[in-house]
């Protein structure tokens, strides 16, 4: 199986996996930014990759991103990427949020921030049912109800 990728910028790095048991390989940014407090940016990656047919492809951040930089996280917690979404100008980006209300923090110039991994896309027949469809069971639990949240 293969991931193809274009470079859309000669200084960008291709994904790569760090051991021989890797489930995901990083993606290296393609430029050196201060994060401010509290704010949201979109890092560049350079790349235009296109997962094989069938698959898709889910952004997530490497567990090294908060070290010593308490409040760096991903946007949106996990980026999904979807099998059309290859364009020309579907360049990949890291959107990554600075939780933190005061602290500024460096990100380098092609440093590895988060971690690409390749997913088998599944789709279902979603159906509409009614209220009366579902089986109304009062024992059921939800968030807190065995007291462990």
């Amino acid at each position: 199986m293969k991931l193809t990728v274009y470079k859309k910028h000669i200084d960008a790095l291709l994904p790569v996996f760090k051991t021989s048991k890797s489930a995901c390989c990083d993606l290296f940014t393609l430029e050196e930014y201060y994060t401010k407090p509290l704010e949201i940016v979109l890092l560049r990656t350079g790349l235009v990759i296109v997962p094989p047919e069938g698959y898709h492809l889910q952004l997530y951040p490497r567990s090294s991103l908060m070290k010593g930089r308490a409040g760096l996280i991903l946007s949106n917690s996990v980026g999904q990427i979807d099998e059309d979404y290859i364009g020309i100008d579907d360049e990949i980006k890291i959107s990554l949020y600075n939780s933190h209300p005061t602290n500024m923090y460096k990100i380098d110039f092609h440093e590895r921030i988060a971690q690409l991994e390749l997913r088998k896309t599944i789709q279902c027949d979603i159906e509409e049912i009614y209220f009366e469809d579902i089986q109304n069971n009062k024992e059921r639990g939800g968030f807190g109800s065995t007291g462990k949240f």
